[in-house]
């Protein structure tokens, strides 16, 4: 099952929060930002019609001074679209995050089971080959997934928090084992524990960063498989990784590659592999998964395609391109 990516919706509330503090103010609300703009105008502002936001005319203002700033060149303008990477991507190695919540008593502490991050962090090696590939059309990438989780251990009496709360930990977390911007971090949020800027109810995840890239992803179900027929992790995981990959500046700089093909277009693809070697075997709806596989990825978009809301089929239809000289 689909789930939409809350990353531009965020990138946009930063934006905002930086240009228009009267609309978003500088510390953000702990329901999230979508508590004072709506997520779905926040996902969708960049690209918003003016007459759509004539409703809202302080939004209006924001975004003709923004796309007024595209035109002339800012390259972190709210209004800008990238269709393919003016930055760097991402070479290095990906963390996975055990957080500990200790919640009111009587409840006690909540955290994702050893179990199902030791199959996360499974998945997420046979998935960063793929995902490389792909991204590989992008520009140059390179990934590894360490053999091991960390830990770390928050209060956290309401159960909630938000994208600000989050940086901080993981700028913690990152001190406290040596981690640098070569290094990004993925916190797996527990089914009981709701990130204000990532409802479960709609949104699977995002991808960030703080002082080096992270990615949170929503757990939708406990004692999780490689396979994950279910879909309670694996399609956003590999959706934000293949993201922070493209992207891990989360600016305005470089494209959301799976946002058209997988979650925010109305498009559900999956990249299916199997066999001895786990290769490619097709690309399917997410509700069409053949009988027999290994894992999947969240469909990852062509560049001549990534500027389009859905794009053809045929931008999301492929095998992973081969590496350069191979």
């Amino acid at each position: 099952m689909s789930r939409v990516c809350a990353t531009r919706a965020l990138k946009n509330a930063l934006r905002l929060q930086g240009v228009a503090p009267h609309i978003i103010p500088s510390v953000e609300p702990p329901q999230g930002f979508a508590s004072v703009v709506e997520h779905e105008i926040l996902a969708r502002l960049h690209s918003m019609a003016e007459a759509e936001l004539e409703p809202f005319p302080e939004l209006l203002d924001v975004v003709r001074a923004e796309r007024a700033a595209a035109a002339a060149g800012s390259p972190d303008a709210l209004a800008a679209n990238p269709t393919f990477a003016a930055g760097p991507l991402f070479s290095g190695t990906i963390h996975f995050v055990q957080i500990k919540f200790n919640l009111d008593p009587p409840t006690g502490s909540v955290l994702v089971e050893d179990g199902d991050l030791k199959t996360a962090i499974q998945y997420a090696k046979l998935a960063i080959g793929p995902i490389s590939a792909y991204a590989g059309q992008y520009g140059p990438n390179s990934l590894a997934v360490a053999d091991d989780f960390l830990r770390f251990e928050v209060n956290l009496p309401t159960g909630s928090y938000n994208d600000a709360t989050l940086i901080g930990w993981v700028n913690a977390i990152a001190s406290a084992n040596g981690l640098s911007g070569s290094d990004c971090l993925i916190i797996m949020n527990p089914v009981q524990i709701t990130d204000t800027d990532a409802p479960r109810d709609t949104i699977g995840g995002y991808h960030n960063k703080a002082n080096l890239p992270y990615c949170l992803i929503n757990m939708f179900g406990t004692g999780v498989t490689v396979q994950d027929k279910e879909f309670a992790y694996a399609e956003v995981l590999s959706h934000e990784i293949a993201e922070m990959t493209v992207d891990p500046d989360a600016n305005q700089t470089n494209p959301e590659v799976c946002d058209p093909c997988a979650g925010n277009c109305n498009n559900s693809w999956v990249d299916v592999f199997g066999g001895a070697n786990n290769a490619y075997l097709q690309t399917s709806r997410d509700n069409a998964l053949p009988p027999d596989f290994s894992f999947y990825v969240a469909g990852i978009v062509q560049p001549a395609s990534s500027g389009l809301c859905p794009p053809p089929d045929s931008a999301c239809v492929y095998a992973p391109p081969a590496s350069p000289g191979s």
